[in-house]
């Protein structure tokens, strides 16, 4: 068990704007730099009867959370992120009050650790992305921008930002703790032969849970451009919720094709048009959605999984759809379809997939044969 340790610290977190539970907001670049006389705390608004309802005590400790906004988009420069953050009242936790117990895993751009987060004498458990010590610039933005995020979204099927550091190198963001992630808790029944009469309803509970979360990004105008299993994670009572908003990609991880552009592409999980013209949309979260589905119903398995990445491409001009996994429900896979209707505007909505994965289980869990391949924006027949 170890701690970061604050180097010179000058007294920044009492120059920020205000102090809020659990720490102050995210200073600007201005109250970096030289002192400034503290601001009356914003108010902050406490109705939110769904998210109280729904969320544990910790959870509540966000208080920058407003559900009526639309999504708006992170600056490009960190000076304009601080800016942001801070008048969008991000919580700023001190660095001595974060302890991390071990490292999970890296990504392209830092680590990540399971930590503690000491706040008012208790003690919660927490994910911390950590920021390599020597980030440069364009890191450091993308590193702000995740966060910039994650703080807009409020909802029980989606990782929540509990608060940043940013005082202080290194840079950390610290969210909610999960038990793993979506695809490899799968692949894990599927390789212990682990199924039970009561997997169907599981792995529909499991749909209904990540089309929640989409319908809330969709309707707040967020389009997430890599929603797959493996960015979907699972708290300690087996919940969904949608995370990796794009910090840390695994640049080894051959779910994703090394294009000329910067940026790796998860080729089997898009739409046509945003492989071949780079458009994303909702309607291209919903043909990824529709891939969630089969790697769900399929316990684990990748979509084309005996295909090459550049097979799929060059394949996209035949408009095969996927064939269903084994034993696959008629209605299950009759959404998949829906999902991958080659014009967007045909495509299911993330409300309309809602209602149909809202249906009673009895409707959903017929069982029926797999089969071959239909054409995409045909249906299956009964």
């Amino acid at each position: 068990m170890f701690a970061f340790v604050c180097k010179s610290l000058p007294d920044i977190y009492q120059q920020s704007q205000a102090h809020c539970k659990g720490g102050t907001y995210v200073p600007t670049t201005r109250q970096r730099t030289g002192p400034i006389e503290p601001q009356p705390a914003p108010e902050i608004e406490t109705e939110e009867p769904m998210y109280d309802r729904l969320a544990p005590r910790y959870d509540r400790l966000a208080g920058f959370f407003d559900p009526e906004k639309d999504y708006w988009t992170p600056a490009q420069t960190t000076s304009d992120l601080y800016s942001q953050l801070s008048d969008n009242r991000y919580r700023e936790i001190p660095r001595q009050s974060i302890i991390m117990l071990e490292q999970l895993g890296a990504g392209q751009f830092g680590r990540v650790y399971k930590g503690l987060w000491m706040s008012e004498g208790e003690a919660l458990h927490v994910a911390v992305k950590a920021l390599h010590e020597d980030a440069g610039e364009e890191d450091r933005v993308k590193f702000l921008q995740e966060a910039a995020l994650m703080g807009q979204f409020s909802h029980f099927n989606i990782i929540r930002l509990y608060g940043v550091v940013t005082v202080t190198a290194p840079s950390l963001i610290v969210l909610e703790l999960a038990l793993t992630d979506l695809h490899r808790y799968l692949r894990g029944i599927r390789f212990s032969q682990q199924y039970t009469s009561y997997l169907p309803r599981q792995l529909l509970q499991f749909s209904l849970d990540v089309v929640s979360g989409m319908q809330y990004l969709s309707d707040k105008r967020f389009v997430h451009r890599d929603l797959a299993a493996r960015n979907i994670l699972l708290d300690f009572s087996l919940v969904c919720k949608i995370g990796d908003f794009g910090m840390a990609r695994n640049l080894m991880d051959d779910s994703y094709y090394k294009s000329t552009e910067i940026r790796p592409l998860p080729v089997k999980w898009m739409a046509p048009e945003a492989l071949l013209y780079r458009q994303y949309s909702s309607a291209s979260d919903v043909w990824s959605f529709g891939m969630v589905l089969y790697e769900i119903w399929s316990v684990g398995r990748k979509p084309y999984e005996q295909l090459t990445n550049q097979q799929v491409i060059d394949n996209l001009n035949s408009k095969m759809c996927h064939p269903p996994p084994p034993g696959c429900p008629r209605a299950i896979y009759s959404l998949m379809v829906s999902s991958w209707h080659p014009e967007p505007r045909q495509r299911s909505t993330f409300q309309q997939l809602y209602q149909s994965l809202s249906q009673p289980e009895e409707l959903l869990l017929s069982w029926s044969g797999g089969g071959g391949g239909v054409r995409a924006g045909q249906t299956t027949g009964s």
